[in-house]
């Protein structure tokens, strides 16, 4: 019974009644009175100790503990959470409980010899401080062990945190009941810390991959935390990358400022890394407000509107309050599938699916004829570079005849804006389908 009661306080983030607490404190300090005068009555002759002392000394020291941990307020703490920071409390309250009983004990008017109270007061002091820390340290290791044999049933991420900082002990201090994550170690770059431990944890070093590969083979490591994005940052060309190749998690601890109302904003506060969090930079903040200002109650085409790129332009021109969308693709299937999802996904938008080829200038000439569009995004283009290097005039006929294409229908059209989509492989380009991209780049920057 005790056993579930322990696991459903974890389970459902509840704590033990201060009330029983004090109750539980209030019966030690008064055993440890008992324990304190029944030694001095037994080592220290003519005492003068009968009945009625005893009686009377429960009695007091019940009253003396109740008032002096009311004052300290020692019951109105998690025991699972306790430091010894908190022992002080338990320490000026026994002093306090003892200066009432010496008050109490010297004016009791019969018997007991001055020096047996003196005895009694400084033999009390000490069983009652030491009573009331085992105590407490013992109901946190049963705590621990109960959890720990039920958080080993289930199934957690085995977890080493990259640092040994002040943060990274803390996080390791935090998860150590986690029901997500079972933490092994710490992890360093460097022999430094060989062997040591810290909290109870290993440090594991690393230096080469092959050390990260060691560690992480022998002990079953599933993910590495990081405390701060200061050292994602600085891991991101070594430690990180030898997880990735390895298909272990890279997680992050979220900083300070991420907590709203007391809660992580997270779920569970830690998550998986991301690639913004090792910019070496602030993240830039788009402003969709003016963005959809700029799209808003107008026609819009997309050319190779079915493909990867060209289908998630028209997923988020969907949402921005254009008048009407008009998809452009020589794929039928695909083409058949965006036009599914639109229809599904956006049944109030207007929308043209249309199939054709930005390599026949008079399918050009019937769509920008037809539906005088406002705004162009260029997409159509072939971009696997393997393939473009076995097939090099389509690459020169779809990404250089057919940009150009689409560019010179947008000046005859008088169209406001066309945006054209390219590749970082036409930056200092290295094969076919690069420098034909740097040359519709040309052609279309000329043109502006």
């Amino acid at each position: 019974m005790f056993f579930s009661l322990v696991k459903r306080l974890h389970l459902d983030g509840s704590y033990i009644r201060s009330w029983l607490i004090l109750a539980i404190d209030l019966a030690v300090s008064a055993t440890a009175t008992l324990v304190a005068f029944l030694g001095i009555d037994y080592f220290v002759r003519n005492s003068g100790f009968s009945l009625l002392h005893y009686l009377f000394l429960l009695v007091s020291a019940f009253f003396c503990s109740a008032v002096a941990f009311y004052i300290f307020r020692t019951y109105r703490t998690v025991i699972r959470h306790s430091s010894l920071r908190e022992v002080w409390k338990l320490g000026a309250a026994t002093l306090l409980k003892e200066l009432l009983m010496l008050l109490i004990l010297w004016f009791w008017p019969d018997g007991m010899t001055f020096k047996a109270i003196g005895l009694c007061v400084v033999l009390d002091l000490f069983v009652t401080v030491c009573m009331l820390i085992t105590v407490r340290v013992l109901m946190i290791l049963l705590y621990d062990a109960i959890i720990l044999s039920h958080i080993r049933r289930t199934n957690r991420i085995r977890t080493l945190v990259y640092g040994v900082e002040s943060k990274e002990v803390a996080l390791v201090m935090r998860l150590q009941n986690s029901p997500h994550y079972d933490m092994c170690g710490f992890i360093t770059y460097g022999r430094r810390l060989k062997y040591y431990e810290i909290a109870e944890r290993p440090v594991y070093y690393f230096e080469t991959e092959e050390n990260i590969e060691y560690v992480l083979d022998k002990f079953g490591i599933e993910a590495i935390l990081f405390g701060n994005y200061a050292n994602a940052k600085a891991e991101s060309d070594r430690l990180i990358k030898y997880c990735v190749t390895h298909g272990v998690k890279v997680l992050i601890a979220p900083p300070i400022d991420e907590i709203v109302d007391g809660k992580l904003a997270h779920q569970g506060g830690i998550r998986d890394i991301k690639i913004e969090d090792l910019l070496g930079r602030e993240e830039i903040k788009i402003s969709l407000g003016e963005i959809m200002d700029n799209f808003r109650d107008k026609t819009v085409l997309v050319t190779g509107a079915a493909g990867s790129i060209g289908s998630e332009l028209c997923r988020q021109l969907a949402t921005f309050g254009i008048r009407q969308l008009i998809l452009f693709d020589n794929a039928e299937t695909p083409m058949h599938e965006i036009r599914l999802e639109m229809e599904d996904r956006f049944p109030d938008l207007k929308f043209v699916p249309v199939i054709g080829d930005v390599r026949i200038p008079k399918r050009l000439d019937f769509v920008f004829r037809t539906y005088r569009p406002q705004v162009v995004f260029h997409a159509a283009a072939y971009k696997h570079v393997p393939l473009m290097e076995e097939n090099p005039c389509e690459a020169v006929l779809v990404n250089v005849v057919g940009s150009r294409n689409v560019a010179d229908r947008c000046i005859r059209y008088g169209v406001e804006k066309m945006v054209m989509i390219s590749t970082d492989k036409a930056v200092n380009p290295t094969n076919v389908m690069g420098c034909t991209k740097r040359l519709a780049e040309i052609y279309v920057q000329s043109l502006g």
